[in-house]
């Protein structure tokens, strides 16, 4: 979390979280406790920020997937193990960083990731690495 969220921040971005081990005291990096939030103070916060500001997600598939369809923010969504399922849990604005070509999900929603642009993690889990998380970021989503 801490090299892409200082990556973010170097390419001009306010980055907030909910994963702990971001950058410590930058003042352009928020971490959010979102489990001392009801769900609904988490949607209408990020609600509020996007009357205000640009918003964009990075999420590993997770709830925001589906938070990110409902707010209509764009999202990378980065799966990190093979879940065959996955097309269960997707949404239009989600485009899937991954390295397996997902048969039921919109090839051109699908950003594969070859093996130099992850490490694994163990058997089933891979991480990838922010540089090449942030190169998809901005070619997707900055216009």
């Amino acid at each position: 979390m801490k090299a892409l969220s200082e990556g973010l921040i170097k390419e001009g971005y306010y980055v907030m979280s909910v994963t702990k081990g971001g950058p410590v005291e930058n003042p352009d990096y928020l971490e959010i406790d979102i489990k001392k939030l009801a769900i609904n103070q988490t949607w209408q916060f990020l609600s509020a920020l996007k009357q205000e500001f640009p918003l964009y997600v990075i999420a590993v598939n997770s709830v925001f997937w589906a938070a990110s369809a409902g707010l209509d923010l764009p999202n990378l969504g980065l799966q990190h193990w093979i879940d065959k399922k996955v097309h269960n849990l997707w949404y239009p604005n989600i485009e899937v960083v991954t390295d397996y070509i997902y048969p039921l999900l919109p090839r051109e929603k699908q950003i594969f990731a070859p093996a130099e642009s992850y490490t694994r993690h163990n058997k089933k889990i891979i991480d990838y690495k922010p540089d090449w998380v942030i190169k998809w970021f901005k070619e997707k989503f900055e216009k």
